[in-house]
């Protein structure tokens, strides 16, 4: 049995370090300690830009691979980081994620090495279907010194599968609860003795939990082309159509849900839905000018489409039978264009070894949002509270009004590590950004309305931000690191006419750890952290904003994995944050006070257990047990989505090329528990017991 491997990785750079060309080799050498969770396979780093040892790295990393999600029946990415210690997804409205990293909800989404910052502009944002999808893999603490602004808690890179050396392919099919159907399939080897390829393409549909059904659609291909010894071409085109039937989840009573409302209801017009199309292209040269110097060009366009009509909000009326629904319709038009140039040099220094990056990176950001401004002020028709049919016919949209944002980052980098002797290695980073950004409110042409222009409100900042860590090996079997890194998040927000002008967001993580490999068959990682985030800005409703002074997260985060026998293993992981306003000092008159309040969707406990027991020659069984701890849907911490558990177990058996596997979630029924919240009070009640079936065929050229 193949089996997931997640990988703690001791220190703090901006991103796990080292060019993982070198990654089999090294879990082959026993450079890597795995953490055997369930089944899958160990990837290649997508955050890699210096060809050292993750060992030496000093970073905290969790590496996912996508086999393993499939065994799993897992094609999104809240299913994919569910179980990632001190990682708390998030779904929302039926289709939108987004995810608190060590307490915080400012994370950066990283694919194929470049940025996705349309979560960084409206918290959130729909995922495609993970059939492209070689690995993921969390970078824990900021990163700012490679990527530039807006990741405190942490990065979360996708990255999608590459060509190969030898003919592949595969093809995957399965059936679950909820009338689940997906198929996905790939193929990739080479063309020529220069040319290779890899395409994969999927179709993920579901009728959903509560009817809130999905139809995700995908298609990827990528070119790798080596004309010399020293040159290389890397072209990657995606694409996915996406649908959702969205969910505005359950009216409540300050979090308490009357006793006579089913977790099965939904109170979405039949109108409601969320369209998601989304293209890229990127290309990638890099020259090898001699053994020791290396020069690498990157350039990415996008154009994404996410159109919007949701009854979302849900309040009670007088007398608590009946629900009133407001409507939120918008179409934002996303196209970033990224470009970066990267130096490596290996530095001849004698006995010390020396590896150098320079680089210099533009991301150009044009986003428009489209929306009909009547329509948001309208309310669909009261339904009653135990009987939800909806009567609401459609409504014509007509889009009146326009907001549009550019922006512009330009950031220079450096990063450095030394060797300085087998037991002591040191990594520093360096990274200066110049961020503009317009943004501009139009009316527009329209039945009841005249075109017109509205001034823009600019914002301008420059910051420096760093790394430094040490990584520290005084025994073989012992890894000691320790590090510091900062950051900094533009203040993209446009305050009221009479609201105060906002500061951009700043902080840091210092964070010590160790690893310890104390058997050949068991390992324990600890990593303990303190996050700072200054002048934050909070949301007080009607374009109104406050600007609190700090909030703080410090913690533990721990894992220890036992492989007893070849046939047997068994992993349990276990997070602890402390995610918290510290002194609120509100600039707005009446704001109110936020000392030691959680933070939204901060869990202080997070632990996880998997085991994993091959019966027999190709046959495998594996059980998982999680425990998310309470946290609260609001600053104020007036509403509590109460802690709970889940049980997961599956099996499957291998004969030649084709694999069966069965797949429970949830599987002794809990139905006491919530997963997410819309407006603080509107409640998303997690999923009943659900089976999943899977025929899985491969081809590996053999």
């Amino acid at each position: 049995m193949r089996m997931l491997k997640i990988y703690m990785i001791a220190g703090a750079l901006t991103l796990p370090g080292a060019a993982m060309s070198q990654q089999q080799d090294s879990l082959n050498n026993k450079t890597l300690q795995e953490i055997v969770v369930l089944s899958g396979t160990a990837t290649r780093t997508s955050f890699s830009k210096l060809d050292v040892p993750l060992r030496t790295i000093p970073a905290t990393i969790n590496n996912i691979s996508g086999a393993s999600l499939q065994l799993q029946g897992i094609d999104d990415l809240t299913g994919a980081l569910a179980k990632v210690q001190g990682v708390r997804p998030v779904s929302t409205y039926g289709a939108f994620q987004h995810y608190v990293i060590r307490g915080f909800n400012d994370f950066l989404l990283v694919v194929d090495g470049f940025r996705d910052d349309r979560q960084n502009i409206a918290s959130s944002a729909p995922m495609t279907n993970l059939a492209a999808v070689d690995h993921i893999e969390v970078l824990k603490g900021p990163a700012g010194a490679m990527f530039g602004h807006s990741g405190i808690g942490g990065i979360i890179s996708v990255a999608r599968k590459t060509p190969g050396t030898t003919p592949s392919a595969e093809f995957n099919i399965l059936y679950g609860g909820f009338n689940t159907r997906r198929i996905s399939a790939g193929a990739g080897g080479p063309l020529s003795p220069t040319l290779r390829y890899r395409a994969d393409a999927g179709i993920s549909a579901t009728d959903g939990w509560r009817g809130a059904g999905s139809n995700r659609n995908s298609a990827y291909v990528a070119f790798d082309f080596t004309p010399t010894e020293k040159d290389r071409f890397q072209l990657r085109l995606g694409a996915n159509k996406d649908m959702y039937d969205n969910d505005a989840g359950i009216p409540t009573v300050n979090g308490e849900m009357l006793p006579e409302v089913k977790r099965s209801y939904r109170y979405n017009t039949t109108q409601s839905y969320t369209k998601a199309n989304h293209a890229d292209v990127q290309l990638q040269y890099t020259r090898r000018l001699n053994s020791r110097m290396t020069v690498t060009e990157q350039l990415s366009y996008a154009t994404d489409l996410i159109n919007y009509l949701s009854s979302e909000s849900l309040e009670l009326t007088r007398g608590k039978d009946s629900v009133a629904r407001g409507y939120l319709q918008f179409e934002h038009h996303t196209q970033p264009f990224q470009h970066s140039l990267d130096f490596t040099w290996d530095v001849p220094s004698g006995r010390i070894q020396q590896k150098i990056l320079a680089g210099w990176s533009l991301n150009v950001l044009h986003r428009y949002t489209d929306y009909d401004n009547p329509l948001r002020s309208r309310t669909a028709t009261t339904i009653p509270l135990t009987a939800p049919l909806d009567n609401q016919g459609n409504l014509p949209v007509i889009n009146t009004h326009r907001k549009t944002i550019d922006e512009t980052m330009n950031g220079i980098y450096l990063q450095d590590w030394v060797n300085f002797s087998p037991k002591f290695k040191v990594l520093a980073a360096i990274r200066f950004d110049q961020f503009s950004g317009s943004y501009r409110s139009d009316t527009l042409q329209s039945p009841t309305t005249t075109a017109s222009k509205g001034d823009p409100y600019r914002k301008h900042t420059s910051r420096l931000t760093y790394r430094a860590g040490f990584v520290y090996e005084p025994l073989e079997a012992v890894n000691i690191y320790g590090s510091y890194a900062t950051y900094f998040k533009p203040a993209r927000q446009v305050p009221g006419v009479t609201n105060l002008s906002l500061d951009p967001e700043s902080g840091y993580q210092a964070e010590l750890g160790t690893r310890l490999t104390l058997a050949r068959h068991l390992t324990l990682n600890v990593a303990a952290f303190y996050l700072l985030k200054r002048n934050i800005i909070v949301s007080l409703g009607k374009g109104l904003y406050d600007q609190a002074s700090e909030a703080a997260s410090k913690g533990i985060e721990t894992d220890i994995t036992w492989q007893p026998l070849p046939v047997f293993s068994i992993s349990a992981g276990y997070a602890f944050t402390d995610a918290r306003f510290k002194n609120y000092t509100s600039k707005v008159t009446g704001a109110g006070n936020l000392t030691d309040k959680r933070l939204p969707f901060a869990m202080i406990h997070q632990f996880n257990i998997q085991s994993s027991y091959t019966v027999c020659r190709g046959a495998t069984v594996f059980a998982g047990l999680s425990y998310n701890g309470d946290n609260y849907t609001d600053s104020r911490n007036t509403v509590l989505l109460p802690a709970y558990y889940l049980v997961n177990a599956g099996a499957s058996y291998t004969f030649r090329r084709v694999r069966v596997t069965v797949n429970a979630e949830n599987l002794l029924d809990n139905r006491e528990y919530f997963i997410g919240a819309i407006n603080n009070t509107q409640l998303y009640p997690g999923a009943p017991v659900n089976y999943n079936v899977a025929l899985h065929y491969t081809f590996n050229g053999r």
